[in-house]
């Protein structure tokens, strides 16, 4: 894989509340680097279950730049998750992983799609999470939001989220990450 082929970057939540969570990410994260390069990694955060899920989560956002389609990478994201024992039998149900692309751009494009069944972008809940804004803007907080025209420091701030962090990143900082997502 060259970095001149590398034209797609991700931005990807993740999130585990059933097993050795800290582990189970850890390996999502491994097996993520595999479908790209340029990885920035969020710190973690400790966050309450949305919906029926009974038991906290551990959440983060991760950015990856990939040579792959977003539709084949939504893909190999749900290989991934069920390669670490994701089951889908309640919605927003406990689960040991849980991989969505929350932004996509092509050459510095954002992508978005509608109406797709497959892959919608932006994530339409995103916006309401602060377990993925509050984490996404240690590492990607210039990156503009397609439909609100903000960036996604400017999405938090207008939400006032805040978390405190449960487990620090050994990934490199904002900074680095802004310069690597430009290189490519």
């Amino acid at each position: 894989m060259t970095t001149e082929n590398l034209n797609y970057q991700y931005l990807i939540a993740f999130g585990s509340n059933l097993g050795s969570r800290l582990n189970n990410i850890d390996k999502a994260i491994y097996e993520i680097q595999k479908l790209g390069k340029n990885v920035c990694v969020s710190n973690i955060y400790e966050t309450p279950p949305l919906g029926p899920a009974d038991q906290k989560f551990l959440n983060g956002v991760m950015t990856v730049a990939s040579p792959i389609t977003p539709i084949i990478f939504l893909e190999n994201l749900l290989t991934i998750e069920t390669m670490l024992g994701r089951t889908r039998h309640v919605r927003w149900g406990n689960r040991s992983i849980d991989l969505d692309i929350i932004l996509a751009s092509y050459n510095g494009q954002n992508i978005t799609t509608k109406n797709n069944n497959e892959l919608i972008l932006p994530h339409p809940e995103a916006l309401n999470r602060n377990f993925v804004l509050v984490p996404a803007t240690e590492i990607a907080g210039d990156w503009m939001h397609p439909t609100t025209g903000r960036t996604l420091e400017e999405e938090r701030k207008l939400r006032d989220y805040q978390l405190d962090v449960i487990h620090q990143s050994a990934s490199p900082t904002r900074e680095t990450a802004k310069q690597t997502i430009t290189e490519v």
